[in-house]
């Protein structure tokens, strides 16, 4: 009943529900298309077992202006099986190379892995098997593992794909594995990976320093923290320290490797700007909520009048206060409706403006996730902006509002000492047929009101 008397009084306010849903629909939206950003980037855990779990160790030269060094190929081979804290390390180099048959060349992004890159990530390939420590030299390293859409596109899904060729560089690879189709590493775009091989003397003490473009992956172990993994390779470098022959240099740049968050250091450089982003946009939101807020206050105002014979035929508190939440929930959820569709939209437009060159983007979509926090959101918004109408509505001037003079009655003062003031009395034969031709509508659908014949 309530929800039908306010889908008809927003019918017959064109003007005012077309105003109000627009200021919805652009501020939720606006909203929507940012949060999809944050969520993707920020909140959304990375599509691994326990992702919470990995870090990463980069060396840091702060006295030599070196913030971020990356790790080097010695460093992963000292530390591989020392540090407690760690249930698996790895190293990985993002790059390109030449792929295919000659005359049939194409330049992919790949990617060059240790033996334990994918078990330390908890996701291998479904057919064939990763890497070994044997293929890790330059000799030996002809091998390559590639993804599910490159295995589509180039081999046709074949099943029997394994130890077949795969050009590289103008060198022919055994392929290994296939990944599954769901897999993806940070921002990565690489559809080949290759062995991170190394040289005897890379590692060593000498090459212990020269990381820069290779990265060290690692997962806590059960039960241990971040602090406890960077105590641990504080001791391990300090053990060390002295082996390298150039200590005393490394010392002045004031070298240390810090242990961080995978994912927090992959989002590092965007997540101020984004959160000041979402700031801005929830402003937005919050502006526009107060509009509204103003705008149903004017419409209340102008039918204080109905509210005050509905009142004073007997419909309670109760009765008045649920008519105007479903009121602002039918607008905020018709609101939320089309909030969706711009969101939708926004987040289209990001793409094309370049958001997939943002880390994590792959992740950005419109999903169930979303529509539920849209959802959410919007019943949110909906109870907000029913507080303040409907506190007007049981607290305004009902003497007021029927004191203009259409109806017929007297003033009575009253003695209770609750309700100070004056009650109006009106001719309840009078109100009914006043609600009736004002409404056009049979008494016994008006919410509040009691059924007569």
């Amino acid at each position: 009943m309530h929800l039908r008397h306010a889908i008809r009084r927003f019918a017959s306010e064109p003007r005012f529900t077309a105003t109000a849903l627009l200021t919805l629909a652009l501020c939720l939206g606006a909203n929507l298309t940012v949060f999809a950003v944050i969520d993707a980037i920020l909140l959304r855990p990375l599509p691994f077992p326990s992702a919470d779990q990995l870090v990463t160790v980069f060396n840091t030269y702060p006295k030599a202006g070196v913030e971020d060094d990356g790790a080097s190929v010695a460093n992963y081979y000292e530390r591989r099986g020392q540090i407690a804290a760690f249930n698996g390390l790895a190293i990985f180099r993002d790059g390109t190379a030449i792929v295919g048959e000659t005359g049939a060349t194409a330049r992919e992004s790949i990617m060059r892995v240790s033996p334990d890159f994918f078990s330390t990530l908890g996701a291998g390939p479904i057919l064939g098997r990763a890497f070994t420590d044997q293929e890790m030299t330059a000799q030996t390293d002809n091998v390559a593992i590639i993804t599910d859409g490159y295995w589509r596109e180039h081999f046709n899904a074949d099943s029997h794909v394994l130890e077949r060729a795969v050009r590289v560089n103008g060198q022919s690879h055994r392929v290994m594995g296939v990944l599954p189709p769901d897999f993806h590493f940070l921002s990565s775009d690489a559809r080949l990976y290759l062995p991170r091989s190394s040289a005897a003397a890379a590692r060593g003490p000498e090459g212990r320093h020269s990381g820069s473009s290779t990265e060290m992956l690692a997962r806590l172990a059960p039960g241990r923290t971040i602090a406890q993994a960077q105590s641990e390779i504080d001791a391990h470098n300090a053990a060390l320290a002295d082996t390298y022959p150039q200590a005393t240099m490394i010392a002045d740049a004031g070298f240390r490797s810090i242990v961080v968050s995978l994912r927090a250091d992959h989002v590092a450089a965007v997540r101020p700007t984004l959160l000041l982003v979402q700031v801005s946009v929830l402003f937005l939101l919050l502006i526009g909520s107060v509009n509204l807020v103003n705008l149903l206050l004017m419409r209340a105002s102008g039918h204080a009048r109905d509210i005050a014979i509905r009142q004073s035929m007997g419909a309670s508190r109760r009765q008045v206060i649920t008519g105007v939440l479903v009121e602002t929930l039918v607008l905020a959820l018709a609101g939320g409706v089309a909030g969706l569709a711009v969101g939708l939209g926004g987040i289209r437009v990001l793409r094309v403006l370049g958001a997939d060159r943002l880390p994590l983007a792959a992740q950005i979509a419109f999903d169930g996730r979303l529509a539920m926090v849209a959802l959410a959101g919007t019943v949110a918004i909906g109870i907000a902006i029913a507080v303040p109408i409907a506190w007007f509505a049981i607290r305004g001037p009902l003497a007021t509002a029927l004191g203009i003079p259409l109806l017929e009655g007297r003033w009575l003062s009253t003695a209770d000492s609750h309700r100070a003031g004056r009650t109006y009395v009106i001719d309840e034969d009078f109100a009914r047929r006043y609600w009736v031709q004002r409404r056009r509508d049979r008494p016994a659908d008006l919410p509040g009101f009691p059924r007569w014949q």
